[in-house]
């Protein structure tokens, strides 16, 4: 029989724990259906924990060459954003979004304060004066989430005691149906950079967006 003294076991112990609870990563693919890579897509496991901390760190969505940088934001609920307006006109940013609705009447940089969104949803964002403004913030009540880059990849990051029948979801403005359930997290466990998980989707036709006449010219602010 082995004994361990105390400081032995005390150690043995931290090292199960770190096994047990240790960080997982996924790669996945957002692919449509005739194989081409979807940038721009989030993709984020469904998971629901009231106990779950907020974060303690704003996001920034900015405002340049009169467009929201980046098009696609997704945070936890509870996140604070700052929305920077770095041109030299202004801007009137504002969403219609039920419960997260918001309005930052006419003003140049960094003025206004955070938004806190304390509601999981799907916020739309305008600006008053440049009808072509248009930009997408999904709240999630989860911290496991990615937006694919140019080659529909993204890495989610989670702890292993998430339970492998965790819904993934993706979703896009450019989805024709969508939020998207369309994996579970034991289909990613495991899956990397060589051999990611491709998520097929099904993508709309975009149009270019127009400046309505209503518009005020770039130079009048």
């Amino acid at each position: 029989m082995i004994v361990l003294n105390k400081s032995k076991a005390l150690l043995l112990s931290l090292l199960v724990a770190c096994q047990t609870y240790a960080g997982v990563t996924g790669k996945v693919q957002v692919i449509d259906a005739a194989g081409l890579p979807v940038p721009d897509a989030v993709v984020y496991l469904e998971v629901i924990d009231s106990g779950l901390a907020s974060p303690d760190t704003a996001a920034i969505v900015d405002q340049i060459d009169k467009q929201f940088v980046p098009r696609i934001t997704v945070v936890q609920t509870g996140t604070r954003i700052d929305f920077p307006n770095r041109d030299s006109v202004s801007h009137h940013v504002y969403s219609f979004a039920n419960p997260n609705s918001f309005e930052l009447p006419l003003y140049k940089g960094e003025a206004k304060p955070s938004v806190h969104f304390d509601h999981a949803g799907l916020v739309t964002l305008g600006c008053n004066i440049h009808d072509s403004m248009l930009g997408y913030i999904l709240v999630v009540d989860s911290p496991h989430f990615a937006v694919t880059d140019h080659d529909g990849m993204a890495e989610i990051a989670w702890a292993a005691k998430l339970t492998v029948d965790a819904p993934v979801r993706v979703w896009s403005p450019d989805l024709a149906n969508g939020n998207v359930l369309i994996a579970k997290v034991g289909d990613i466990e495991g899956a990397t950079g060589d051999s990611p998980l491709q998520l097929a989707v099904n993508v709309l036709q975009t149009g270019t967006a127009s400046i309505a006449d209503s518009s005020l010219s770039w130079d009048e602010y």
